[in-house]
């Protein structure tokens, strides 16, 4: 069964994310949330057909940046984490970015207990 992968970022996080991105396995699935800042445009990144690329752009520039892909990812945690799956599952895949966000440690924290709940039940 291939890895789900979930890659989180803001702009400062692109060059790390880019590189990685185009080493994906051709078989990955999963999802990429990129927060951008006002004035930057989505890029088109080379993907596998199983990888979801969503480019969340800040807008007005009244977000704090990084907090719109901390709501994608709790979105995200809600539907692909819920507390009783079946027995069999994929491995995460996890890079997590947006350094200096005050609401990712609480966001990053909550994945990484739910992954910890699943593997001592599995």
């Amino acid at each position: 069964m291939p890895a789900h992968f979930l890659l989180v970022g803001d702009e400062t996080d692109l060059p790390v994310l880019q590189p990685l991105v185009t080493r994906l396995p051709v078989d990955a699935y999963g999802q990429i949330f990129l927060e951008v800042g006002d004035g930057m445009d989505a890029m088109i990144w080379p993907v596998p057909p199983g990888i979801q690329l969503t480019w969340l752009p800040r807008g007005d520039g009244l977000a704090v940046r990084g907090d719109l892909a901390m709501r994608a990812v709790s979105a995200w945690i809600d539907e692909w984490m819920p507390e009783s799956m079946g027995e069999e599952q994929a491995p995460f895949v996890m890079w997590l970015g947006c350094r200096g966000n005050a609401g990712a440690d609480r966001v990053f924290s909550d994945l990484g207990a739910r992954i910890e709940a699943r593997r001592a039940r599995g």
